[in-house]
């Protein structure tokens, strides 16, 4: 569930839950397949990536914009400084994101979150996607530049 949440992004709870059940019906269809040359992890990583990618595409293709909730924060820390301002600029914050994050393109959405948020290396990632290191450069370096693109003025005014 966290892997296609990070993929999908603050989209409704409905579409959340149905590539996670179609990522499990993949798995449960792909298992007599695994050959145990990758982990299993990088195995199960890779079908929840490429079903996220799937979704992701149909709704491009679709050219629908879609609204963001209110509420973007998946946890909530619950601490005595709270400051209802700066809370507030937080969401709006995760809100900007995730508005930059919809708009790149799907493959270079996945190497991006692969790699920046994360963490894996680009050999993971590659394996992950199934394409050539140089491709998972090459999009993870358009990704980048495409949300300081995006983000740039924002932090540019603090």
């Amino acid at each position: 569930m966290h892997i296609v949440c990070r993929f999908l992004g603050p989209r409704s709870k409905i579409d959340v839950e149905d590539v996670i059940q179609q990522s499990y019906i993949a798995v449960f269809r792909g298992l007599p397949q695994f050959k145990g040359e990758a982990a299993f992890e990088t195995w199960l990583y890779r079908i929840c990536t490429m079903t996220c990618m799937q979704h992701i595409r149909k709704k491009y293709r679709k050219r629908t914009i879609s609204v963001i909730d209110g509420d973007l924060q998946t946890e909530h820390i619950i601490d005595n400084t709270y400051d209802p301002g700066k809370s507030l600029e937080q969401k709006e914050l995760s809100r900007m994101i995730y508005c930059a994050l919809d708009s790149l393109r799907p493959e270079r959405r996945i190497a991006f979150i692969l790699a920046e948020i994360d963490g894996r290396s680009l050999d993971e990632i590659a394996s992950i996607v199934n394409c050539a290191l140089g491709t998972v450069k090459s999009r993870l370096f358009r990704a980048r530049k495409d949300m300081i693109k995006r983000l740039g003025p924002i932090f540019a005014e603090s």
